[in-house]
């Protein structure tokens, strides 16, 4: 729908401040052993549709494409709503961001055996250093360089993301080639009638 007005360019940095804001207070909990997590049967599926279309605009505005997969009738699993979006938030944005025009990134749903469901996003991005790969989740790492966008990030999501999955009980990891691209996965378990007391 043409270019983006000052308007949404100024409702962008706004909406990046208040996730960069977000994202700091949830890294002090994390270091104080505080996180807070409101635990309920999440639809991983609703979720990642909702943050991969709110996604979609500034993706479509990088000539990135970005493609949404999941298979009907998947179990809820065991997570917070606002947390794990976040994470969701995280991956698919550090995948567009280090995506160069032209490319792809693919966010995928997929079941992992009974018990557990799995969130993939793959990208055909400038890759992770194999050097570096040992420090992803580290608080504060960040790949070297802008991204394809023209910006770095915080060097916070990543941390964040593998203290909340590893909370509720999950696994979270990834795998990169430099100049192919990276898979950033997670995996939620399946919420049975005994996590509602738990």
């Amino acid at each position: 729908s043409g270019a983006p007005t000052y308007l949404d360019i100024l409702r962008e940095n706004s909406e990046r401040m208040l996730q960069l804001v977000n994202m700091l207070l949830e890294v002090a909990r994390i270091d104080a052993g505080r996180m807070v997590l409101s635990v309920k049967p999440v639809r991983l599926g609703e979720l990642a549709e909702e943050v991969t279309r709110s996604v979609e605009p500034y993706a479509r505005g990088g000539g990135v494409r970005v493609e949404f997969a999941c298979p009907v009738g998947l179990p809820p699993v065991r997570a917070d709503r606002e947390k794990v979006k976040m994470v969701i938030q995280n991956l698919i944005d550090n995948a567009v961001r280090y995506t160069p025009t032209g490319g792809r990134v693919a966010v995928a749903i997929a079941p992992r055996g009974a018990d557990a469901v799995e969130l993939a996003v793959t990208d055909t991005g400038r890759g992770i250093p194999s050097s570096a790969q040992h420090l992803i989740f580290q608080k504060f790492f960040r790949a070297g360089g802008v991204s394809e966008r023209g910006q770095a990030g915080s060097g916070l999501g990543l941390y964040i993301a593998r203290s909340v999955i590893t909370a509720l009980g999950g696994e979270i990891g990834f795998s990169s080639r430099e100049g192919v691209g990276s898979n950033f996965w997670f995996r939620l378990p399946v919420w049975r009638a005994e996590h509602a007391s738990a």
